[in-house]
C-alpha cells in the first residue's frame, strides 16, 4: 500500500453512473462546458481522484457502475 498526503482543495464533484466506455463525456463536459463557464479555473498542481466505492462500482462494462469524481479547482 502506498501513502499519500494530499493537501487541502477545493473540488468540483461529479457522479458518473455508467460503463468505463463512456467516462471520456463525463471530462468534455467538465472541459468544455462546466468549467469555462463557471468561476473556477483548475490550479496548476493538483490532484483529481477517483472514487470507486466496492458496493457502487460493479465492474466495467455494468451500466449501473458509480464513480465519483472529484477535480480539483479555484476561483478566477
Amino acid at each position: 500500500m502506498v501513502q499519500k498526503i494530499i493537501p487541502k482543495s477545493k473540488y468540483a464533484t461529479i457522479y458518473y453512473q455508467g460503463t468505463i466506455h463512456n467516462i471520456e463525456k463525463v471530462f468534455d463536459y467538465y472541459n468544455n462546458e462546466w468549467l469555462p463557464n463557471s468561476e473556477y479555473i483548475e490550479p496548476d498542481e493538483s490532484y483529481e481522484i477517483e472514487y470507486y466505492d466496492s458496493e457502487r462500482f460493479l465492474g466495467n462494462e455494468n451500466s449501473n457502475s458509480e464513480i465519483i469524481f472529484l477535480l480539483p479547482i479555484v476561483r478566477k
